[in-house]
């Protein structure tokens, strides 16, 4: 089969620290990944990645203390089993000499944006995990356990994102966000029972839509929207009320959005917190209520899985 080398292109960026300051000037060498054959230059692209409902339900009844962290440069580490061909980066080829300016390389590492980059760092971790002796969950291969005598330790793996749980917060999350928008006074509830997020609260003047739009209303629920599928799930009633108006928000959704922010602020130090020494089965609830909706009449209906004492779905 005829061998073709593709491309590549540099991707420049800048790292700056709280004031402004550039720090860090930053290079990446790019392939051209969307040129790859598959069969020829790749064969497997799929790479999995750990779920939040299996580290919640890994780590509930095991009393861990987790840390964090994240590998550089994840996907150079890997090894190609295929020959991939690429050309050289222009800058590189102005100093060659005219009679080798048909010269290619010949890649033994991955590189960003090459198709299979992301599957070839997962299969090397896992072998590396393999390797120390961790066993990948049947449910879950993303999530790796060995045990020493009485000692157990967890790996969560989401690409590049590492979690590690040694049986031996989220708080930084919601400063940030609550900062981000400019509101810091705390709340004592999430919504208040009284108002009602209806479509009668959109914009209805040139001058109100204006001003609407310039406030990050579908950025402010994408947060709230991630803290309660991690750790505060009882935030979720009222997250589902603002995800209805995402297309057009008025005054009275920016502030309700804003005032949830602002009881994660005031509740920062509260958590999921599961109890080993109650039993780990699953306990499943659900509830509906008719024609909820004061928009559409439609009716909602919830469910929440119970596990050690607290929510795991």
């Amino acid at each position: 089969m005829f061998e073709r080398a593709i491309g590549c292109r540099w991707v420049f960026a800048l790292n700056r620290d709280e004031t402004g300051w550039i720090v860090r000037h930053k290079a990446r060498l790019i392939a051209k990944g969307y040129s790859q054959r598959h069969d020829i230059d790749y064969e497997e692209t799929y790479s999995p990645v750990a779920s939040l409902n299996s580290i919640r339900a890994k780590f509930c009844d095991d009393g861990a203390i987790i840390e964090q962290c994240d590998v550089d440069i994840a996907f150079l580490y890997g090894g190609l089993d295929e020959a991939i061909f690429m050309e050289l980066p222009q800058e590189l080829m102005r100093i060659i000499e005219d009679d080798d300016e048909d010269i290619v390389c010949l890649l033994g590492k991955c590189l960003y944006g090459l198709r299979q980059a992301s599957c070839v760092w997962n299969e090397m971790v896992d072998r590396h995990s393999k390797s120390m002796g961790f066993k990948p969950n049947e449910a879950d291969p993303c999530v790796y356990t060995r045990d020493d005598n009485d000692q157990r330790c967890v790996v969560w793996l989401y690409v590049d994102d590492i979690l590690i749980a040694l049986r031996d917060q989220t708080w930084a999350y919601i400063e940030v966000v609550i900062k981000m928008f400019g509101q810091e006074n705390p709340s004592r509830i999430p919504l208040d029972p009284s108002v009602h997020l209806t479509k009668d609260g959109e914009p209805k003047t040139d001058e109100e839509k204006t001003k609407m739009k310039s406030n990050p209303y579908r950025s402010l629920i994408g947060s709230l929207t991630y803290q309660t599928c991690g750790t505060r799930p009882h935030i979720s009633v009222a997250v589902a009320k603002l995800n209805r108006i995402l297309g057009n928000h008025g005054e009275r959704h920016w502030n309700a959005g804003i005032k949830v922010g602002k009881y994660l602020l005031k509740t920062k130090n509260i958590g999921i917190l599961y109890d080993g020494a109650t039993r780990s089965e699953l306990v499943d609830y659900s509830d509906a209520i008719w024609a909820e909706s004061r928009s559409d009449r439609r009716s909602v209906s919830g469910m929440v899985v119970m596990m050690c004492g607290a929510p795991m779905v």
